[in-house]
């Protein structure tokens, strides 16, 4: 099993490799990390969607993933998404804000 890789990011939101556990640590504490959050009313439930950047490499295949959108409540509850770059979690954010306007 190989070791799981750890990032940080620039001022421009580009991933940089961080081989120093103890660096990555400070950074990933006091970092903002947040990619996007969107709260919806939907006729079921309150939703959040969250994407962040997780700074662990949680790849399948060869492109690591190092950010994730969740959806917590509603019909889309633990709907996860992972992509490798920030410009592709906005968008993949707001392609799943639009799945759960979709789903209420």
């Amino acid at each position: 099993m190989r070791p799981l890789g750890h990032y940080i990011l620039d001022e421009d939101h580009n991933v940089i490799p961080c081989e120093d556990l103890l660096d990555w640590a400070y950074w990933f504490k006091n970092a903002d990390r947040v990619v996007k959050k969107s709260f919806l009313d939907t006729a079921s439930a309150d939703v959040e969607v969250s994407t962040v950047f997780m700074g662990i490499d949680h790849r399948i295949g060869r492109i690591p993933r190092l950010f994730e959108t969740l959806v917590f409540g509603g019909a889309l509850d633990g709907e996860m998404m992972r992509y490798a770059s920030w410009n592709e979690a906005e968008r993949g954010h707001d392609e799943m804000v639009r799945r759960v306007k979709d789903f209420s």
